[in-house]
């Protein structure tokens, strides 16, 4: 709440705080999923899960998750996992999954910290090459991220959560049981360079969906159908000047969105030439009631070069113009 950019919202909203849940409930909740899954737990096993998960019941279900893989959960199973440390960063998570020395340590690595599933695969991902050495190493490195790639992507597929066990498995004691000496050496894990790209990106991801969507309900086909095959085919088409004024004209394209299409800047003359023709194509068909196919380039070349000339004229002339060309009509209007 000390951010001030959130003061604005603050004020118009209504603050509640959520606290961490008693472990007592939380024990009571837990002994009810044991009791509905047909779980066996030994005395005291499940008080110690709960007060172990910091009053973080979403933290307490995964550790419930992982200890009933044989539908019994034993007390030493629980001190095994050990405690639920809150505030460890993904450095240390990192450091801690590369340099286990036992499954335990690895695994216990993981359930240290709350960082999503993904996030954590694309860190490893990143730092992987950094941290072992040798091919090998490497090799079965990514051969068992690959694997939780597999799972995560069934469970996203299927929503079935079950599966995510597999994948923190893979990801976490899969990599680490990669290597074959312990590197020694301190080694700076970086951030991934796909979350960066992501980032950088996200302005042209933003255009490109709500193009996808302009031209979704003009066409009157799916967003998604045209972000993947039809987009791709516009911008190399773009490259014919006709085709490119009679699309921008016909879908009423933005400077930003033509400069998409065209692979520029919105600022470059070519996009703001391509901008003007289109708007005056427009004009002209819809002043005429003609189909832009009845829009020869000749009609267009002397509709840009009286717009030209029209910009070019001074105040006065230009007023003097517009008065004349006002009197023929009202005289055209009398005598008709």
């Amino acid at each position: 709440y000390s951010d001030k950019k959130m003061l604005p919202i603050r004020t118009n909203c209504t603050l509640m705080q959520f606290k961490k849940i008693n472990y007592l409930s939380m024990s009571k909740r837990l002994k009810e999923i044991c009791l509905e899954e047909g779980i066996e737990a030994e005395e005291n096993s499940i008080e110690l899960l709960a007060k172990n998960s910091v009053g973080d019941m979403r933290s307490a279900l995964i550790d419930l998750q992982t200890l009933a893989l044989n539908k019994k959960i034993s007390l030493k199973d629980v001190e095994s996992l050990g405690y639920r440390e809150r505030q460890e960063d993904v450095f240390k998570v990192l450091r801690k999954i590369f340099t286990a020395d036992s499954f335990a340590e690895a695994r216990n690595a993981r359930f240290s910290s709350d960082v999503d599933s993904n996030l954590l695969m694309k860190w490893i991902e990143e730092n992987i090459p950094r941290q072992f050495s040798s091919s090998t190493e490497i090799c079965s490195a990514f051969d068992s991220l690959s694997k939780a790639d597999v799972f995560l992507g069934r469970i996203r597929r299927r929503q079935h959560y079950g599966f995510l066990r597999y994948s923190s498995e893979l990801m976490t004691v899969g990599v680490s049981l990669a290597k074959e000496n312990p590197n020694k050496n301190f080694v700076m894990y970086q951030f991934p360079k796909v979350l960066r790209l992501l980032s950088s990106n996200k302005g042209q991801r933003e255009l490109k969906k709500v193009l996808a969507l302009k031209l979704a309900k003009e066409i009157h086909s799916s967003s998604k159908e045209i972000l993947s095959s039809d987009i791709p085919f516009i911008k190399q088409s773009f490259s014919d000047k006709d085709f490119a004024i009679d699309f921008t004209a016909r879908f009423d394209l933005t400077d930003k969105e033509a400069a998409f299409l065209l692979n520029t800047k919105p600022e470059t003359k070519k996009v703001k030439t391509l901008i003007e023709q289109a708007q005056i194509k427009k004009k002209l068909m819809f002043s005429g009631r003609k189909p832009l196919s009845a829009i020869t380039d000749s009609l267009l070349d002397q509709m840009i070069e009286k717009e030209s000339k029209n910009k070019n004229l001074m105040p006065e002339e230009k007023e003097t113009k517009e008065s004349k060309e006002e009197t023929q009509s009202n005289l055209g209007n009398y005598f008709s």
